[in-house]
């Protein structure tokens, strides 16, 4: 209404007729009042979609973050059920390796590594050096 009403007295001074001056900047002031209406509508419209949307993302997000952490613990429960049947042999194993490393004793190496992949159920390709020279220089493909 103010914009409308001051365009109508802008629009009477610039257009000196009677009456037409007052009606066209009227229907100015109108126009633009109206569509600054509209774009103040549209952007509280989007603020508030985007402050809603913003919750339900967060929402799912607080979800997701709960799930990861439940699946984190079983995860650990189940890691330290398994492991810890495996632990001794893992240490031992270990102990050897660095032992064999540090006196250069390749079938002690061979022996921990071997006690390891035992515990996990997996299966030797060799069980000494001199059984590993043989696999090589048999021309036998084998897999480590």
């Amino acid at each position: 209404m103010i914009a409308s009403s001051m365009f109508t007295v802008i629009g009477q001074t610039a257009i000196p007729i009677p009456v037409v001056g007052g009606l066209v900047g009227g229907m100015v002031g109108y126009a633009l009042s109206s569509a600054t209406y509209s774009v103040l509508m549209s952007s509280l419209k989007e603020a508030k979609l985007a402050h809603e949307e913003r919750i339900a993302v967060e929402k799912a997000c607080e979800e997701h973050i709960q799930m990861i952490r439940e699946y984190r613990a079983q995860m650990n429960t189940i890691i330290d059920e398994y492991l810890s049947a495996a632990m001794g042999i893992f240490n031992e194993s270990f102990s050897g390796i660095k032992e064999a490393l540090s006196i250069g004793d390749v079938d002690l190496f061979i022996e921990s590594a071997n006690n390891i992949t035992d515990a996990l159920g997996g299966n030797k390709p060799f069980e000494t050096m001199d059984d590993f020279n043989s696999k090589m220089l048999c021309g036998e493909t084998f897999k480590i």
